[in-house]
């Protein structure tokens, strides 16, 4: 989807910006997560944050916070970055790979950074994190796999429906025969495919058990927990900083609650296999949206000691805190266009004070 051309205004004399560099209106409001952009896991610190996405002319841009010391989001040409910045080795593989790919989406940068950190330029400890992911993976596939093969066979033989068995040939050809008894308007063979289908799209959520939770499902319940400790920080920044993830859990809770009322369900997600499972997959598209750029911000608040409002916290905070678009919120579409206005007043004050 390519973003429409938005509202920006120029930069002021005592920025040092290129020339070719945008500055958004102080009131500007992305209406899509598109608009919005995906987060690039950048090492540089100037690059903190920043996001991707496609322009009007199907090209690449990068959304900047506070480029060279100036207020507000910049928007700079993707190909320009190594020429602009100085970019160490992984933020200039990971820069191409994106280009290359022209990943503009959380599920593709992060394919991206997933390749790079695979290639050890990230450093040791993103290369075992990458590691770890494959395997986390796999589990959260088998575990959603069960749950849903559980869901559908008699309650007999459910128990016979584990990781352990389904990792085997036997096991699998067990599962193939019990549903071969069963009325889902397919075949056997066809059913255990949608089945492994089901469980890979829903990967990044997984199932509410042990060993089935998705990344996204753990994020999501640390923006609750994050919510719960912001809340009592005292002040006007960290009111809002609550409100903004409050409107986050309400829209992603609707969400989730979407995808796991499907999963649920197995038999009629399989039967209406083409509509439903395309609806599926938007959901999780549009949770790992909403969700994109909140780990980051839930890392900031993890030292937190308590004592009281943090003003550079706050700060800091409102800077990077991801913002529901208008045309995002669902039910809640009302409250979007509030939330951004009350950022721009507290974050300009919080500047003014700093």
């Amino acid at each position: 989807m390519m973003v429409a051309p938005v509202k920006n205004e120029t930069t002021t004399m005592t920025e040092t910006a290129p020339p070719f560099t945008t500055r958004l209106a102080g009131d500007y409001v992305p209406a899509t997560f598109e608009e919005r952009g995906a987060t690039v896991p950048f090492q540089k610190p100037d690059l903190a944050n920043a996001r991707v996405r496609r322009n009007a002319r199907d090209e690449l841009e990068v959304l900047v916070y506070g480029f060279s010391g100036g207020r507000g989001i910049y928007v700079l040409a993707w190909r320009s970055l190594p020429d602009l910045l100085g970019l160490n080795l992984h933020d200039l593989t990971l820069h191409a790979e994106i280009l290359t790919t022209k990943a503009v989406t959380p599920e593709r940068v992060q394919i991206a950074a997933y390749r790079v950190a695979r290639s050890g330029l990230a450093g040791e400890t993103a290369l075992q994190e990458a590691e770890d992911m494959l395997a986390d993976r796999a589990e959260i596939s088998m575990a959603t796999t069960c749950d849903i093969l559980r869901r559908l066979v008699p309650a007999a033989e459910s128990a016979a429906m584990t990781a352990e068995a389904l990792g085997t040939p036997a096991g699998k050809a067990a599962a193939r025969a019990t549903l071969a008894g069963l009325n889902l308007g397919t075949d056997p063979d066809a059913a255990f495919e949608r089945i492994q289908k089901t469980a890979s799209l829903t990967l990044p959520l997984g199932v509410d058990a042990a060993g089935g939770r998705g990344p996204l499902r753990t994020l999501f319940g640390r923006v609750g927990e994050f919510t719960a400790r912001v809340e009592g920080a005292g002040g006007d920044a960290a009111a809002l900083i609550a409100d903004i993830a409050r409107l986050t859990l309400a829209v992603g809770g609707d969400l989730i609650q979407r995808i796991d009322a499907e999963i649920a369900a197995p038999a009629a997600l399989l039967a209406g296999w083409d509509v439903r499972s395309a609806s599926l997959k938007q959901s999780v598209d549009r949770l790992g949206w909403l969700l994109d750029g909140w780990r980051p911000v839930c890392d900031l608040w993890d030292d937190w000691v308590g004592a009281g409002s943090d003003p550079a916290l706050g700060l800091t905070t409102l800077r990077i805190l991801p913002l529901v678009p208008r045309n995002e919120c669902g039910r809640f579409q009302g409250d979007a266009a509030s939330l951004f206005s009350r950022r721009s007043t507290v974050y300009g004050r919080l500047q003014d004070e700093a």
